[in-house]
């Protein structure tokens, strides 16, 4: 997490069901990649689908770049498959990505 940014364990354990809970396209065709953006409550902020992971988080970095959010440095991102590349992209928002799975 960055510094500064405390989140209890309980929140961290619920963000994956509430990310699977929002994905509403995955529900009707399935096979699609989510990222969705929490705040240190675990309050879902916003959620992005697509069928490539990285596709998903750059909809949702570039929403919360139109939204006058950035530096995400206050939130958490999670996304729905593995973590490899994407960590990149979410260090230089200076937030804290969650996965399901991680591959180095």
């Amino acid at each position: 997490m960055p510094p500064g940014l405390q989140v209890s364990a309980e929140v961290i354990y619920s963000l994956p069901a509430q990310l699977r809970a929002a994905q509403r396209i995955f529900d009707h065709k399935g096979g699609l990649h989510a990222a969705a953006l929490f705040d240190r409550r675990g309050e879902l902020l916003s959620l992005k689908e697509d069928v490539g992971r990285h596709n998903a988080l750059d909809k949702l970095i570039g929403t919360a770049l139109l939204g006058g959010q950035l530096p995400l440095s206050n939130h958490m991102i999670m996304v729905s498959g593995r973590a490899r590349n994407l960590l990149l992209s979410c260090r230089l928002q200076r937030s804290s990505l969650l996965a399901r799975a991680v591959n180095f």
